[in-house]
């Protein structure tokens, strides 16, 4: 057991999440780390991070639209870390193939493909947040949601997003509502909105769109990196970060700024 700081990340072991748990451990925190499915590479994310920054890590496997994933998060943290929690990051997603509408007068597809989105994104938080707020240290908490585009009045509506982008949105509105629930607290809640990033899922794509699709609507004219996310979200969960709360912060190179 060490006295370090602890920090929960929900899809730390790869992509935006494992940008940010680089950051938060060069920040000295020790980390529970979730994933899905891929276990390979969730050992080698670990490895990595002990390594490179001395840091105790532990992975959790497990679909975060179920309780007992959440429930094996703090099940770790009661038994490796004595009860201590400084930060919540719930960067998590995933992506159900029935997303997309075929019927061109809708975008709705069905309540089983909502309810998904609803669970992996604000049910999920609500389960971290009210569970993890009770071991957190007033004046050390920090929460962080990761959010999309379009799914509030910064970038206009992604018409095709409608299944994601409502528990999105969703999830917006329960980081502001925390903050202002936990601000007496001085337990902060932020959440970060990435725009175009190069991450696993982006790959098929741009193997039919070409590079350019980001990089052309992005006004700074490049993708984004892993890393501009992750050292956001790392700022946000440090100390330097205590008077900022209900935030919802565009990391996008401008594209909140496109029309």
């Amino acid at each position: 057991m060490s006295s370090k700081k602890v920090a929960i990340v929900t899809g730390g072991t790869s992509g935006i999440g494992l940008a940010t748990s680089r950051d938060l451990a060069s920040q000295g925190f020790n980390l529970i780390l979730g994933f899905l499915n891929d276990a390979e590479n969730a050992a080698k994310s670990k490895e990595m991070l002990e390594k490179e920054f001395s840091t105790e890590v532990h992975t959790i496997q497990g679909d975060i639209s179920k309780s007992e994933t959440i429930d094996k998060y703090f099940q770790c943290l009661e038994e490796k870390f004595d009860n201590h929690l400084t930060a919540i990051v719930h960067g998590a997603g995933l992506y159900a193939p029935d997303t997309h509408s075929t019927d061109p007068s809708t975008k709705f597809t069905t309540f089983e493909c909502y309810d998904y989105y609803q669970s992996i994104y604000p049910k999920c938080f609500i389960r971290l947040v009210e569970r993890g707020a009770k071991y957190m240290t007033d004046g050390e908490g920090r929460i962080v949601s990761i959010s999309s585009p379009g799914c509030n009045s910064c970038i206009p509506v992604r018409v095709d997003y409608m299944m994601p982008g409502t528990a999105k949105a969703t999830l917006e509105y329960l980081t502001r509502h925390y903050a202002k629930f936990f601000a007496p607290r001085q337990i902060t809640s932020n959440c970060v909105i990435p725009g175009f990033v190069k991450t696993k899922p982006w790959k098929p794509i741009l193997e039919k769109v070409g590079d350019d699709f980001g990089k052309n609507r992005t006004p700074m004219g490049r993708w984004g990196e892993t890393s501009d996310i992750g050292n956001v979200v790392g700022f946000l969960c440090s100390s330097k970060a205590g008077f900022l709360t209900g935030a919802t912060i565009p990391v996008d190179g401008g594209l909140h700024l496109v029309s």
